[in-house]
């Protein structure tokens, strides 16, 4: 078998639909978050600070009811799981697999999903590297005043030498210049 071309590697067995979903993906007893950018009936790709090595069994929490699937591939921040029952992308992009609209119908009906979870937020801002940025410039700013105030004492010291040695006449080291 030769060497795949770049539009023989891209096809796929099924389109992907693409999606920007936050989540929560729990693989391990740990649950970190996540955004899911694309989805088939089969498969899900995640991005995550931190993705699971391939072969690792993963739950996807959202705002849809839970699925779990086996990470196929990971590499960087992203991996792409094997999910374990087909998905109806149609329903999840349309929120009809919203689990806030499902629990509602739930209490409508008469029981309450006492399981269900919080919504998860819909944006998938990622707060490290503001963090990271802002604690790197609170220690810089915190180093920089330290040594402008250590200047400042130096100089504050230097500075009242002169003034005094400027202000003070120098005592006679003879007592005959004193006068008459």
């Amino acid at each position: 078998m030769g060497l795949l071309t770049a539009q023989q590697w891209v096809e796929r067995r099924e389109p992907r639909t693409k999606v920007l979903i936050a989540i929560r993906v729990r693989g391990d007893g740990l649950a970190t978050e996540a955004c899911l950018r694309d989805v088939s009936s089969r498969g899900v790709l995640v991005q995550t600070g931190k993705p699971p090595p391939r072969g690792t069994i993963v739950e996807l929490i959202g705002p849809f009811q839970p699925m779990v699937g086996r990470v196929v591939w990971s590499s960087g921040r992203r991996f792409g799981a094997e999910l374990r029952e087909h998905l109806n992308v149609k329903a999840l992009t349309t929120g009809s697999l919203d689990r806030r609209r499902l629990d509602a119908e739930a209490a409508s009906a008469g029981g309450v999903d006492r399981r269900a979870r919080a919504p998860a937020r819909q944006s998938c801002l990622r707060v490290g590297p503001w963090l990271q940025k802002g604690a790197v410039m609170l220690i810089g700013a915190t180093v920089a005043i330290s040594m402008a105030l250590i200047a400042y004492d130096a100089l504050a010291d230097a500075t009242q030498s002169v003034q005094s040695a400027l202000t003070d006449p120098p005592a006679p080291s003879n007592p005959s210049e004193l006068g008459p």
